[in-house]
């Protein structure tokens, strides 16, 4: 789902992501090359256990993720500075690429947002869509996609986050640590309709000791 930057787009995208639970979910095939999900051992239901029991109690989570040095390939690490002074209740992550170390604090979240630069369309393009759990394209591959992130949380820990992808069709990849100026342009429609979709979440609620 694309759309193009114009006055309103970040709330008509909020609008037409519908906040539901992902039921058909693909297992992750990580290095391994086979279809069959892996045994569920004790530590693996222990894990499991702890990570329901947590899920209970969390709220959301952004990634962003991309390299600061790359000019717009770095508009998720702005994004997330910006959103970081905002009231959401949700814990930022930032990072160069997604490793599958990530499943963990994906699978401890009710709602994951994954932010990054577009390499495809229009330079200053704002893309919104909801994200489901994919496998990995290739057991040899080292590159992690969102999708595949959310099945390692899945296949680890039975976590069926929300999740969504919102991201730019960045302009300039070079050396640099400046935005273009159609990604800066539409920066701030970015933080608005992420701040919008974790608007929709319930807080978790603080119990006094």
């Amino acid at each position: 789902m694309i759309y193009r930057t114009a006055e309103g787009d970040a709330e008509r995208i909020a609008q037409s992501v519908q906040l539901t639970d992902n039921t058909a979910v693909a297992l992750a095939q990580c290095h391994n090359g086979t279809t069959s999900p892996r045994p569920v051992t004790h530590r693996t239901a222990q894990l499991r256990d702890r990570s329901k029991h947590v899920r209970n109690m969390a709220g959301s989570l952004i990634i962003a993720f991309g390299n600061p040095l790359r000019c717009d390939d770095g508009l998720a690490w702005r994004a997330a500075e910006e959103l970081s002074h905002l009231a959401l209740h949700a814990r930022i992550m930032r990072c160069h690429e997604l490793t599958p170390d990530l499943a963990l604090p994906v699978s401890e979240a009710s709602t994951v947002v994954f932010v990054d630069a577009a390499r495809d369309g229009d330079p200053g393009t704002l893309k919104g869509r909801p994200l489901h759990p994919e496998k990995q394209s290739s057991a040899f591959s080292h590159e992690f996609s969102p999708g595949s992130i959310l099945s390692l949380a899945h296949e680890l820990y039975n976590a069926r986050p929300k999740a969504f992808v919102i991201s730019i069709c960045g302009e300039c990849f070079d050396h640099g640590e400046k935005l273009s100026p159609k990604v800066m342009d539409t920066l701030p429609k970015l933080v608005a309709l992420v701040e919008q979709i974790l608007g929709r979440e319930p807080q978790p609620t603080s119990h006094s000791a």
